[in-house]
């Protein structure tokens, strides 16, 4: 199966208004218009289309970056801009209401965030230029419960990523695999990996290196909390949970 197109259709009961500031204020390009049922519709181009899905830990961490708060909810619709300032001026002019004022985010980009009509709430962004290098606070990085990540494609031209991973007894990822080496750093604790067929008990002090495509997992078997840094061989994470696996 080969997807050609991503189209998000949104049903705006403020129609005329939406239209006039998604296509005018926006100015996305209008492709084509149709009116069957007693009602209308508008196709607009919104240049390259991707589909960003995040869990709701990390949708909070993201609005606490941009707004400071949790605001968003199950959608939010981001367009990348050449210029965060001054097109969140504009919009506002156009008839949005301001969120947040456009704010530089750890992974260098200037958001800002605006409710925009047919209920959509957005976010403009403004790729930065990347710095040599850059210094992030934990709290910054995207994080759950038991680890902490780093992409390195957000950092500039990085070729890896990183996972620090914190977790309690009896607690580990489920099988999977990933088309790239993973380097695991066992810094303290106790793991069990599973290595394709092979199991492996190792302390700290210890390094164990997984195979591209090779299926593997690990679970914390000691008694305390388990600390190991996974180094990923690309500069974003691609996992292919195995069958059977609940993290998919």
């Amino acid at each position: 199966m080969t997807v050609r197109q991503m189209r998000l259709v949104v049903t705006a009961p403020d129609y005329d208004d939406a239209l006039a500031f998604y296509r005018d204020g926006l100015g996305l390009r209008e492709v084509a218009a149709f009116a069957a049922g007693g009602g209308r519709v508008t196709i607009l181009d919104a240049g390259r289309a991707t589909l960003e899905l995040t869990d709701p830990p990390h949708a909070a961490h993201i609005d606490a970056v941009e707004v400071g708060r949790r605001v968003a909810g199950h959608i939010r619709v981001a367009f990348e801009i050449d210029d965060a300032v001054e097109a969140t001026a504009h919009l506002v002019d156009a008839g949005a209401e301001l969120v947040a004022p456009p704010t530089e985010t750890p992974w260098r980009s200037l958001n800002s965030r605006l409710e925009g009509p047919a209920g959509l709430q957005l976010t403009l962004f403004e790729e930065l230029e990347r710095r040599a290098g850059a210094v992030i606070d934990f709290n910054d990085l995207a994080h759950s419960e038991d680890a902490h990540r780093i992409v390195g494609a957000e950092l500039g031209d990085i070729p890896f990523s990183v996972i620090l991973v914190h977790t309690e007894p009896g607690s580990g990822p489920e099988p999977h695999r990933h088309p790239y080496p993973e380097v695991f750093i066992v810094e303290s604790g106790q793991a069990t990996f599973q290595l394709g067929a092979e199991t492996i008990v190792v302390d700290a002090g210890h390094v164990v290196v997984g195979p591209p495509n090779v299926p593997h997992g690990f679970t914390n078997t000691g008694t305390s909390e388990l600390r190991l840094t996974a180094i990923h061989g690309a500069g974003r994470f691609e996992t292919a949970w195995l069958p059977g696996s609940d993290a998919g």
